[in-house]
């Protein structure tokens, strides 16, 4: 089994060392703040995952 494997962004492949470069170039544009935003919680979508999943319990049980 290959346990390896290449991860591709924007059609060009990268090594380890690449891919944390790009990670990590990344990560350093994102802006952080003291307090999150309640508009930014995904609350709705997670509250209507868990109802697909309880239906979906009780149809095997």
């Amino acid at each position: 089994m290959n346990t390896n494997k290449i991860l591709k962004i924007s059609g060009a492949p990268l090594d380890k060392k690449q891919l944390e470069n790009h990670l990590q170039k990344i990560a350093s544009g994102h802006n952080l703040v003291n307090k999150s935003s309640k508009e930014t919680y995904p609350i709705p979508q997670m509250l209507e995952n868990y109802k697909v999943i309880r239906r979906s319990i009780r149809f095997t049980k």
